[in-house]
């Protein structure tokens, strides 16, 4: 059996390559448990086959051979788009969904661990970290890791901070700072003003 015929790669390209590209943008979007191959095949193959369904009326109409000859240029655009914009497109619908208020109510969260939840938000705050040692270390949020990999944070600013954990001024002239995990005990969140870098202050 000649696996190069033509029905076979069709095959291929159908019910591989969408799901394919739909698992790795999913993976963007969601912090997920580096997997080999084999391990994501019957995820791939699912969406390849949503992609298919939710598609079909299309391929069909492209797929007549007055279509193909009628409009070529339009046949390659539908093609591609079928092929590869489409399984984009319902992997971000999807989360969308499953983040609506009315959906999230009888689902649950995606993100693995409450750290990818918090700072998966991507909103300015300053932070006020209690490490291991008791120290206080106040600062502009700039990144932190997401699952799987070893949680850390990167400060944008570094702030002076009382025994209280108050902010009192930024320290001028640092290029930020960066922090293991292993030496955080707990974190404090902080609104940032929004109109300039000024301290934060408490929910």
């Amino acid at each position: 059996m000649d696996i190069f015929q033509m029905n076979y790669i069709s095959l291929f390209i159908i019910f591989f390559i969408p799901g394919f590209i739909s698992v790795k943008v999913w993976g963007f979007i969601v912090p997920t448990k580096i997997r080999n191959m084999n391990e994501d095949l019957f995820e791939v193959i699912s969406y390849s086959c949503i992609n298919f369904a939710l598609t079909s009326w299309l391929i069909i109409i492209i797929g007549n051979d007055t279509f193909q000859s009628n409009h070529p240029i339009l046949f390659v655009v539908l093609f591609l788009a079928i092929l590869l914009i489409f399984p984009i497109i319902w992997p971000v619908l999807f989360h969308l969904l499953m983040n609506s208020k009315f959906v999230s109510k009888f689902v649950i969260n995606f993100f693995p661990t409450a750290w990818d939840y918090h700072f998966k938000k991507g909103e300015q705050q300053y932070v006020l970290i209690h490490l291991q040692n008791g120290q206080l270390i106040g600062g502009l949020w700039g990144f932190s890791s997401s699952y799987p990999n070893v949680e850390d944070i990167y400060l944008l600013e570094t702030w002076k901070v009382n025994e209280k954990g108050e902010f009192l001024e930024c320290i001028e002239a640092t290029n930020g700072l960066w922090i293991g995990k292993e030496n955080i005990q707990y974190i404090e969140f902080f609104k940032a003003q929004t109109d300039n870098n000024e301290e934060g202050e408490n929910e």
